[in-house]
């Protein structure tokens, strides 16, 4: 994650409290000094082709992925695939490691953080996991694989959540999309593309005040910590 994001927002949502701790999927780079307590989790399944040339640009192998998006020829339909094994496999990372103030994902692990809160949501997710307080999800679209578009309507997703994205993102409709699923949410814009952005002053003042607004740190989440 960059500096500039979640890491100098949470010192907002953390000046009263303890650091907020968040779970954060693909795409993230963040400094030493980060005022969140930052879980990073890389999917178990390797890429099945070659990065994106800016992920090959900044990153070094080995590279991974959460769903290999299929599309049938015929139908225009989407299979993901790989997609359900994600999904078991961050829930049980969430069971046994959490719970977590915070989720958040960069495009498709933004994308998988919101199928597994609607799962949750609607009693279709098998594992006893925690919700989160909040959620941050960046250049994120709605799940196009049949067997989870259904769960994504308008204002399916109740938890509060912060959207990213950019004014020229190739995918912008596509994120667009995810608004609408969300009840309320903050939306934040930027200039570029596909990318985790560097927020300005007044955003990174917003992203804290949204992460403080949504409880980011509850007492029944840590009831060891200190309030």
């Amino acid at each position: 994650m960059q500096a500039g994001t979640v890491s100098e927002a949470a010192s907002v949502a953390s000046a009263s409290a303890r650091k907020p701790r968040i779970l954060a999927l693909h795409g993230y780079r963040t400094s030493a000094q980060a005022r969140a307590d930052v879980v990073y989790l890389d999917s178990p399944t390797p890429a099945t082709g070659p990065p994106y040339p800016d992920v090959k640009q900044f990153f070094t192998p080995p590279f991974y992925e959460w769903w290999d998006a299929v599309e049938d020829p015929v139908t225009s339909t989407f299979e993901y695939r790989g997609c359900e094994s994600s999904i078991a496999f961050l829930a049980e990372h969430i069971r046994k490691n959490g719970p977590f103030d915070g989720w958040m994902g960069f495009s498709q692990g933004g994308s998988l953080l919101a199928t597994v809160l609607l799962l949750q949501q609607q009693g279709k997710l098998q594992q006893d996991i925690t919700p989160p307080a909040f959620c941050i999800l960046i250049a994120s679209s709605p799940n196009r694989d049949p067997r989870y578009t259904p769960l994504f309507q308008p204002g399916s997703i109740t938890t509060p959540c912060c959207l990213m994205m950019g004014d020229t993102d190739t995918q912008q409709a596509r994120v667009e999309g995810l608004v609408g699923c969300c009840s309320g949410p903050l939306v934040l814009r930027h200039a570029r593309g596909h990318l985790v952005p560097r927020l300005d002053d007044r955003q990174q003042e917003l992203l804290g005040q949204f992460m403080l607004g949504s409880h980011a740190v509850l007492p029944h989440l840590h009831p060891s910590a200190p309030s």
